[in-house]
């Protein structure tokens, strides 16, 4: 019997990930704040682990994944520029939407920072989008590499910028509340995400539904 492998979000994510399993397929997983990081279902091993592994690792170690389409993008990015392009979304989940935006001081202008900064412009990223931060420093608004920073920071990054430490911030924004603390603003609303279903191009959604429902794929 084969024994297939998921990788599924703890975090944030865990709660609606944990109700998308009892609802859809009757199958009980603790993604609690202490869970059993190994979890055996028949033959599908449940692996509890960070959002952004659930994507690195796909294909690697587990033939599935559930994490934030904000994750899959990144990890995207880099197996683009690797030549690696065995990742797909399978299916959308429909919940914890959210979207990654570009934050600054309530004087911020992006044009302004480009023709008038004469030291690199800062952006404080969230480590887990140290890729879309490229991409959207050098795609989205034409600087050049030369000419900004990345600043990766495991979190809060809002307070660099309301601390002048960082002229941007690119950070996942659910409700804005902390935006607002800090007084800063959306300078750009990048992309929306929410939970996926990711897998490699071996299978696709039908197999994980079928998996789920105690059928051999």
């Amino acid at each position: 019997m084969n024994v297939f492998t998921i990788a599924l979000s703890k975090g944030e994510l865990g709660k609606s990930i944990e109700k998308y399993l009892l609802d859809s397929y009757g199958i009980n997983v603790d993604i609690g704040s202490k869970p059993v990081l190994t979890q055996d279902y028949g033959n599908i091993c449940f692996r509890i682990v960070n959002s952004r592994d659930a994507a690195k690792y796909l294909g690697r170690f587990w033939d599935f994944a559930i994490t934030g389409y904000d994750n899959y993008w990144d990890e995207s990015l880099y197996r683009t520029i690797e030549g690696i392009k065995n990742i797909k979304i399978i299916s959308e989940l429909g919940v914890d939407k959210g979207s990654i935006k570009v934050i600054g001081s309530q004087d911020t202008d992006i044009e302004s920072l480009k023709k008038y900064n004469w030291e690199k412009t800062i952006v404080a990223v969230s480590s887990y989008y140290e890729n879309i931060a490229r991409w959207i420093m050098e795609m989205e608004y034409r600087f050049r590499e030369s000419n900004y920073e990345i600043l990766t920071v495991l979190g809060a990054t809002e307070g660099y910028v309301s601390r002048g430490e960082a002229d941007l911030a690119i950070d996942s924004v659910f409700s804005g509340n902390s935006v607002d603390r800090n007084n800063l603003k959306v300078v750009d609303d990048v992309i929306e995400t929410e939970s996926v279903l990711l897998s490699t191009g071996r299978y696709s959604f039908k197999d994980f539904d079928a998996l789920m429902q105690g059928n051999q794929i």
